[in-house]
């Protein structure tokens, strides 16, 4: 038996069905934008990757790109170092934290800022939605530690590009009441994703950028030798540069005394301070193995320093050591030594650089021995 609706009632039903509708369709047309938005932003980031002329370039315009999607005016970027265990914050825009980490420091893993919830990102390799309830949880667990300002909320994810996690990309804000949604959690991870791909990308064109820079400071100081030839101007325009090039505060460069069996230091610079020591005999130590094997010794830690036997004769231990030999045709006529208190201050990138300079003062210097 079919029972007829008033007609009051039957046009309230229609109604809202109408509305419910009307719903329906915005929350696509909303849906719609929102992915349209989010394309436009991967296409942004993919462009910025090619076009920044410098990595601070790109960090900024990646945080403009997320303001964009989501709240992001508190934003940094973090890098990982797999191999040393190490993080560095080289992008940090926050409103309320004034505690900027310093963007060329690398801290160990699980020490200062490499604690926090950035550390836990970067461990579990997994997104972490981290309101303040759930950040009080960890770090009265132990997970993590206290670091910086507390927010309200908190989001990170990881960098990840060709199997290997390559840093965290964080937002977070200190305003009751603003939460991020799991629409945000899934956006910003899908965005990290391609971040990280032109993350490499980025670093790839800054490390050319950076190479041709070296190479035209090569070739400056190649042509300023080309015409010196006074011994000890030579070795003084070398450590001059050398000082420039390097964020090392102890450079030493050493001429060889084979007669003697000795090494004469004409530039030493300890911990910032120009010095001058006494010859010392060809013996241990980690230069003594740059001379004798002709080849660069990098050390990164102050335990593999002393484990390849190197020999401290100041009061400061260094944690990281460069040395490379300076050529004269098949022979070593001295060395070039870098040594900083920073763990994993060279790489050998810098080996390479460091060996470029040492042939051409070898050159100059073979020239003003020939000319005297």
């Amino acid at each position: 038996m079919n029972v007829q609706l008033p007609e009051p009632e039957r046009g309230r039903d229609e109604l809202a069905a109408a509305l419910a509708r009307v719903a329906e369709l915005e929350a696509l047309e909303a849906s719609a934008r929102r992915r349209e938005k989010v394309q436009a932003a991967l296409y942004r980031i993919a462009e910025t990757a090619s076009s920044a002329q410098d990595m601070q370039a790109f960090y900024a315009a990646i945080h403009g790109i997320v303001a964009e999607l989501m709240y992001g005016e508190n934003f940094y970027i973090a890098l990982y170092d797999e191999e040393r265990e190490m993080i560095n914050f080289p992008y940090y825009s926050d409103s309320v934290d004034l505690d900027v980490p310093d963007p060329n420091l690398w801290e160990p893993f699980g020490i200062g800022n490499a604690s926090g919830a950035t550390a836990y990102v970067l461990r579990t390799g997994e997104p972490q939605y981290i309101p303040r309830a759930r950040h009080e949880v960890l770090v009265a667990s132990g997970e993590i530690a206290m670091v910086g300002a507390v927010g309200e909320d908190w989001l990170g994810v990881p960098l990840r590009s060709e199997g290997r996690t390559l840093g965290a990309l964080v937002i977070q804000t200190y305003e009751l009441g603003q939460k991020y949604t799991e629409d945000d959690v899934r956006i910003l991870t899908f965005v990290g994703q391609h971040v990280a791909t032109a993350l490499t990308r980025a670093r790839a064109i800054d490390e050319v950028r950076q190479r041709n820079s070296e190479l035209a400071v090569v070739n400056e100081i190649g042509l300023a030798l080309a015409q010196q030839l006074d011994f000890d101007a030579i070795v003084e325009l070398v450590g001059e540069r050398i000082r420039d090039i390097f964020r090392a505060r102890s450079i030493s460069i050493g001429l060889l005394d084979r007669t003697a069996g000795l090494i004469r230091w004409p530039f030493e610079i300890e911990e910032g301070e120009r010095i001058r020591s006494e010859p010392m005999p060809l013996g241990a130590g980690l230069t003594a193995i740059v001379v004798q094997t002709g080849r660069p010794v990098v050390t990164r830690t102050l335990e593999e320093s002393e484990a390849r036997g190197a020999i401290f004769l100041g009061s400061v231990k260094h944690e990281s050591f460069l040395g490379v030999p300076i050529p004269a045709g098949n022979d070593v006529i001295g060395v070039i030594d870098l040594e900083s208190i920073e763990r994993h201050a060279f790489d050998d990138a810098d080996a390479r650089l460091l060996s470029t300079l040492a042939s051409s003062a070898g050159v100059a210097l073979e020239n003003a021995r020939l000319f005297d």
